[in-house]
């Protein structure tokens, strides 16, 4: 579905590693809307029209989404607790790729 969609709407990247990013999007399947997080490979880090789409990746209905955002953030905070997100220099803000 992700990647192939001509209503598909990128909304931002952010790196994951070196050659991956996340890439979150939203588009139309079969008259429904989902919101997409998949992981595309991008061997130099340019512009997203040149990136690959990798395996991993999530597909929900953005209600779904909006009820896993606090499950989130509070997974987020107890991951932080065992391991800064300093240690990870990609997880930078200023590092996020933009469309």
């Amino acid at each position: 579905m992700n990647g192939d969609n001509a209503n598909e709407i990128i909304i931002g990247e952010a790196r994951k590693n070196r050659v991956q990013v996340a890439r979150v999007s939203v588009a139309d399947y079969e008259g429904r809307t989902y919101l997409y997080v998949s992981l595309w490979e991008r061997q130099d880090g340019q512009a997203s029209s040149e990136a690959v789409r990798g395996k991993g990746g999530l597909t929900l209905r953005p209600w779904l989404w909006k009820a896993l955002l606090p499950l989130l953030e509070q997974g987020v905070s107890l991951a932080e607790v065992r391991e800064p997100a300093s240690k990870e220099p990609w997880l930078d803000p200023a590092l996020r790729i933009k469309p």
